[in-house]
């Protein structure tokens, strides 16, 4: 009985075997191309999920996952959590927005100076929400 097939990883016609163990791969290199290629395919769809988990635990009133997702999916990891990162820092804008329209003027000073400097873009918040992964 002959065996004929492609090489898993880079496709190349597979020789001809009367006997023994089919082969999968047309050299060692191609097996180890082939594995490494899989670990790593395995631990960018555990750091997706991991991420994908992260978004829904803190975004999940705002309806965001599936965009974030999108991202993730189309620009990679770097780029979905930079998006992230925007979303936090809009939330916080918009909370700090509300409050002062709810409080007024019972606002603590440390809250309507913090507000201020997220208003201006302030570097320095910028840095501290980065520290703080927001």
């Amino acid at each position: 009985m002959s065996y004929t097939a492609a090489c898993l990883c880079c496709g190349r016609a597979l020789a001809s075997q009367e006997y023994g163990r089919p082969r999968h791969y047309c050299t060692d290199a191609c097996r180890k191309r082939h594995q490494r290629r899989s670990l790593t395919d395995r631990a960018r769809a555990e750091t997706h999920r991991a991420l994908l988990e992260q978004w829904a635990h803190e975004f999940w009133g705002y309806g965001l996952q599936t965009h974030l997702r999108g991202i993730l999916t189309d620009y990679g990891e770097d780029a979905a959590q930079r998006a992230a990162a925007a979303v936090r820092v809009a939330i916080l804008e918009q909370n700090a927005n509300g409050l002062r329209a709810v409080l007024g003027t019972n606002i603590t000073p440390q809250a309507r100076q913090f507000a201020a400097l997220l208003e201006r873009r302030d570097p320095r918040v910028a840095k501290f929400l980065e520290e703080c992964g927001l």
